[in-house]
């Protein structure tokens, strides 16, 4: 057992300075990890510090679980309005959307252009299309169904052209 104690000795004496030069690096190495641990948290703590502000009792949870409900409620209401949206879109696609306006003479003997083809339609160019004749002594409106563009009754040059015109097609 001497003789260990004395080789350790001897060893010691010998690797003195490789020893204390490899704790002191130790050391330094261990406070730097300790420095970078005290900075993360800080900010821990600070992050903490401003989540907990609106918190009255500490009570972190409870906080949580108020955000968590309103969250949920302001979801329900987004997919609400989607669903509101959508309908509303659908519902667009058949309302009216596009009018086409044709002014003209019906009869050589009156002027003014006091006749129309009016085409009213929704986004699938379905409607109707109303002509209004002025006559001397009596006016006429007459008034045809279209489907996609087309009617099943035939169309003047006045109606067609006011078809055109309500689907962007034609120069009025």
């Amino acid at each position: 057992m001497n003789q260990t104690l004395i080789l350790i000795g001897t060893l010691l004496e010998t690797y003195r300075t490789s020893i204390i030069l490899g704790l002191t690096g130790a050391v330094l190495l261990l406070t730097l990890w300790n420095l970078g641990l005290s900075l993360r948290l800080r900010r821990l703590q600070q992050h903490y510090y401003e989540l907990a502000a609106g918190v009255e009792s500490g009570n972190l949870e409870q906080l949580l679980h108020r955000h968590l409900e309103r969250i949920q409620r302001a979801e329900a209401t987004v997919a609400k309005l989607t669903q509101q949206v959508q309908a509303l879109q659908e519902q667009g696609q058949r309302c009216l959307q596009h009018v086409g306006l044709v002014r003209y003479n019906a009869f050589e003997d009156i002027g003014g252009e006091l006749s129309f083809a009016v085409a009213l339609l929704d986004a699938q160019a379905n409607g109707v299309v109303l002509n209004g004749i002025l006559g001397r002594e009596t006016t006429r409106i007459y008034a045809k169904p279209i489907s996609q563009g087309r009617s099943p009754i035939s169309l003047s040059e006045e109606e067609q052209r006011a078809i055109l015109l309500a689907r962007g097609s034609a120069a009025p």
